[in-house]
């Protein structure tokens, strides 16, 4: 068996979209993640990255995609495996349909329902942007619906009281 093992970014989070996502480098096995290294602000439409504190979120994230796509192609193997040893007469009884499709289904699912829950919400995106000098107007850009320059004051002061 050959075994795949080299460095990936996994866990992308805190996305807003054009912009900017936080991602954390891995060492991993066959693409799966292993030990996290670092985490990195990526920017969008360019190979331009930022080293940032190791992002918990994101290597949270990246562990749960993982289980979620391991166990969403995993169980309908293993439904089908014992499926043909009773048809071979090898076992008594098959998994139950809704096991072997319904739970790969629910994993697929929130597989692709983590992309929706690691998007930024416009405080965290703005608090990134004042941690890493990213223009505040290409920010408040991608949240049109929301009260942005109210929402940059309370940071800002958040920040003086906190000494940053």
């Amino acid at each position: 068996m050959a075994f795949l093992v080299g460095v990936r970014d996994f866990g992308k989070v805190d996305h807003v979209p054009g912009l900017f996502h936080v991602a954390t480098q891995f060492w991993h096995c066959n693409f799966f993640p292993v030990i996290p290294r670092d985490s990195w602000l990526c920017f969008a439409r360019t190979d331009r990255r930022m080293r940032v504190p190791l992002r918990w979120k994101s290597v949270a994230f990246a562990y749960m995609r993982a289980f979620l796509v391991f166990w969403g192609v995993a169980v309908p193997i293993f439904g089908f495996v014992q499926y043909d040893k009773v048809q071979q007469g090898l076992a008594k009884e098959p998994f139950p349909l809704g096991v072997w499709v319904g739970f790969p289904a629910v994993c697929w699912l929130c597989f692709f329902l983590t992309y929706h829950w690691g998007r930024a919400n416009p405080r965290r995106a703005v608090q990134l942007a004042f941690d890493f000098d990213v223009a505040l107007d290409l920010v408040t850009e991608k949240y049109p619906d929301h009260n942005m320059v109210s929402l940059i004051e309370e940071l800002k002061h958040e920040r003086m009281e906190r000494g940053r």
